[in-house]
């Protein structure tokens, strides 16, 4: 656990990091997709998504959001990977130290061996934290899917983050943001994207996703993690762009694999 003086450095860290606008990646994919976030959402209960992690790389000044998948485990975006990082979980208000907010160190990053960063194919990761997060009211564990089944198409789902929040713009939010989604079939995806839509990836309807901020937060889909943020179009919600997420399911058994290997 982290000492008093450390957490007071660290939320200094993310009130400096939203502050100067600190994106959650670098340019990492093509020209005209970038890591995704809320756009045109609204602020979330207080507390109602106790999954939420928001991740912070020490070094690069560089964040990320992500979901506690198991009291050791945070699942995030492959993307999000960085040579230091540390986990905040129970945030609604990152510019306020609030009773209910955690600092969890990670011991190691698991990232899909085969993540292709030129096309964010195996977009998923795993962190694996120092210590057990004490799960409460605030903290808790979102679920994973049972089976390998894929969404049909119209499924309503709700996505996360305290992403960039203004199309085209520089907006970081203060508080937790919320939307709902639809998803929508993989063919239509591809005309969309011009290609390269894979079976590893889900897509939502356009104009809710699209800006730099939150990539690696869950897709959600009746109280199920159905998919992981994984980028959308350059220019935050452009209409006919829909987001992209890495399809959970689809790495069903790596995930128990590297969870099954280091077991409380």
């Amino acid at each position: 656990m982290l000492s008093q003086k450390e957490h007071q450095t660290l939320s200094m860290d993310i009130i400096c990091l939203i502050a100067t606008f600190l994106s959650l990646v670098p340019s990492i994919f093509k020209a005209e997709r970038t890591g995704s976030s809320i756009i045109r959402g609204h602020e979330a209960k207080p507390h109602s998504h106790p999954y939420m992690a928001y991740i912070v790389d020490r070094v690069e000044k560089r964040t990320c959001g992500g979901f506690l998948v198991r009291e050791d485990f945070v699942m995030t975006a492959a993307h999000c990977n960085g040579q230091s990082l540390i986990v905040l979980l129970g945030a609604h208000n990152l510019k306020h130290k609030e009773p209910s907010q955690v600092f969890l160190e990670v011991e190691q990053s698991f990232p899909h061996p085969n993540f292709n960063i030129e096309n964010a194919t195996n977009d998923i990761m795993l962190l694996k934290l120092k210590n057990q997060a004490a799960l409460n009211s605030n903290i808790k564990v979102l679920a994973l899917p049972d089976c390998e089944v894929d969404l049909e198409k119209k499924t309503p789902c709700v996505i996360c983050g305290w992403g960039n929040t203004v199309s085209q713009k520089i907006k970081m939010p203060q508080t937790l943001q919320e939307a709902n989604v639809t998803i929508i079939s993989r063919k239509k995806c591809n005309k969309r994207w011009d290609g390269g839509i894979t079976e590893t990836m889900i897509c939502t309807k356009s104009r809710v996703v699209g800006c730099k901020g939150d990539s690696g937060g869950p897709l959600v889909c009746n109280g199920v993690a159905q998919g992981i943020i994984s980028f959308g179009p350059k220019n935050c919600g452009v209409k006919h762009f829909p987001g992209v997420y890495t399809r959970i399911t689809a790495y069903k058994a790596w995930i128990e694999s590297i969870m099954k290997s280091r077991e409380h």
